[in-house]
């Protein structure tokens, strides 16, 4: 039973990151309205792309962040969603599906933002031949 869902499933626009630290991904974000106070919400995220220099680890997470004037407002969280190791360059690879429900989270409207990160120096970048597909679905507790 899903009581609302919010998705983007889209070719990527294009964009690059070298950042250790979380970065949001170029038209990678969507709105969600969360109904009820007790319900969980279910988040799922997969992309795809490719190192240009250097080879390591990729990060892939959501950001959910509560909207001004609901009762949301002031809850903010990154939440680890995927990884993958790239072990040759300029080859496009794809994440694999990473799926996690959060608990505890207010009532009200949200801003939804897939991210990446680097976990080694390098390169990571998207472009018209890779693609994002980000799920964020209210769920009974």
């Amino acid at each position: 039973v899903r009581l609302g869902t919010s998705n983007i499933n889209a070719a990527s626009s294009g964009d690059s990151t070298t950042s250790l630290s979380y970065v949001d991904m170029n038209g990678a974000g969507l709105a969600y309205v969360k109904r009820s106070p007790i319900s969980w919400t279910r988040l799922k995220l997969a992309f795809s792309a490719f190192a240009s220099v250097g080879l390591g680890v990729m990060v892939g997470g959501i950001r959910l962040t509560g909207v001004t004037g609901t009762p949301a407002a002031g809850y903010s969280v990154d939440v680890n969603m995927t990884q993958f190791f790239f072990n040759a360059l300029n080859r496009h690879d794809t994440t694999p599906d990473g799926e996690t429900i959060l608990t505890g989270m207010p009532h009200g409207t949200y801003v939804c933002f897939g991210r990446w990160r680097r976990g080694a120096a390098g390169t990571i970048n998207r472009d018209a031949n890779d693609w994002v597909a980000m799920t964020v679905e209210e769920i009974p507790s």
